[in-house]
């Protein structure tokens, strides 16, 4: 059930990018552009993510130890706590931090 959220917040923070770039204008491109690269960023690092945590889960028999997994998988939540934060900076600059988003999009993120 989570690996199913997870991707719908990823496959949602993807389509969010894939939309503010299809509806790209030449006013406050910059804006735009910034807004498009962190969302890319953000996407790139969930999917690199997911890649690690499914590689360590599927081959923890190959580790030498309990220990040396423990670790690997103790760097890899605290990267996804890293996604959590930087996910929530973005969604504050969404949806409180740029009034320039607001207007492009015509609708508001709900809670």
């Amino acid at each position: 059930m989570k690996k199913i959220i997870i991707v719908g917040i990823g496959a949602i923070i993807l389509f969010g990018g894939i939309f503010l770039f299809t509806n790209s204008s030449q006013t406050g491109e910059t804006q735009e552009q910034a807004v498009l690269a962190s969302t890319l960023n953000i996407s790139r690092e969930y999917a690199a993510l997911r890649y690690q945590t499914d590689n360590v889960l599927m081959n923890a028999e190959n580790y030498a130890d309990y220990d040396a997994w423990n670790n690997e998988m103790s760097l890899i939540i605290e990267k996804w706590g890293n996604l959590e934060k930087e996910s929530c900076r973005w969604f504050y600059n969404a949806r409180w931090g740029t009034p320039y988003i607001k207007q492009k999009i015509g609708f508001n993120i709900t809670s």
